[in-house]
């Protein structure tokens, strides 16, 4: 009985490794996933449209993806295409399940336009 005890102790470390390998291991294939549908999705756009939308892509928490994009401002008409374009491409990436967010562009207070954020250097020096 001690010897078994004395091995279990003695591989103990050892499993805990194999675990917390095999969960950094599932965890970057699950981003590499992530960053691989970003991309083909972004790249999709950018080439049927123009850069007119950076989309963020994530996993669903009821599994799934979820696609979410600013849709440019004062453009309505690019609207339809834009979501066509990223429905084609997870499509022909086989994803069965996903969802695609519009949001409106961000908004800009009026002050915040002009407004400057930092001192220049060259002000700094006189």
């Amino acid at each position: 009985m001690l010897l078994v005890q004395t091995l279990v102790v003695a591989a103990l470390p050892f499993v805990v490794l194999v675990a917390i390998f095999a969960l950094t291991s599932w965890h970057e294939r699950r981003r590499a996933a992530r960053v691989r549908l970003q991309i083909l999705v972004t790249d999709a756009i950018h080439r049927d449209l123009g850069a007119v939308a950076a989309p963020e892509v994530e996993r669903r928490r009821g599994g799934g993806w979820r696609v979410r994009m600013r849709v440019p401002a004062g453009r309505p008409a690019l609207i339809g295409p834009l979501v066509r374009v990223a429905e084609r491409a997870l499509e022909a990436a086989r994803v069965e399940r996903f969802e695609i967010v519009l949001l409106p562009p961000p908004a800009t207070h009026p002050s915040a336009r002009g407004a400057r954020v930092g001192t220049p250097a060259a002000a700094l020096a006189r």
